[in-house]
């Protein structure tokens, strides 16, 4: 029964590190972020603006996976089940 539990841990992980890898291919690759650093005059920071919206999405993803609260933000405020 542990080893099906481990299994599923790690299919779920890595299907959700897939999701997460293809949504930010989609959004640098529509060029969002190369249009923002072109109309911001800082195109030598493109690499950062890149690095900056990957950890933002994994900060996300861990935020509404384990419902933490982090000062003044409670995330179940913004939850379906508060609706």
């Amino acid at each position: 029964m542990w080893m099906k539990n481990i299994l599923l841990a790690i299919l779920g992980l890595s299907a959700g590190i897939t999701a997460a890898g293809g949504l930010f291919s989609f959004i640098i690759g529509l060029g969002v972020v190369s249009d923002f650093a072109d109309r911001t005059h800082t195109g030598e920071h493109v690499m950062l603006y890149e690095d900056a919206i990957a950890v933002g999405g994994s900060i996300g993803a861990i935020i509404s996976v384990y419902h933490t609260e982090a000062g003044w933000f409670r995330w179940r405020d913004f939850s379906v089940e508060s609706l």
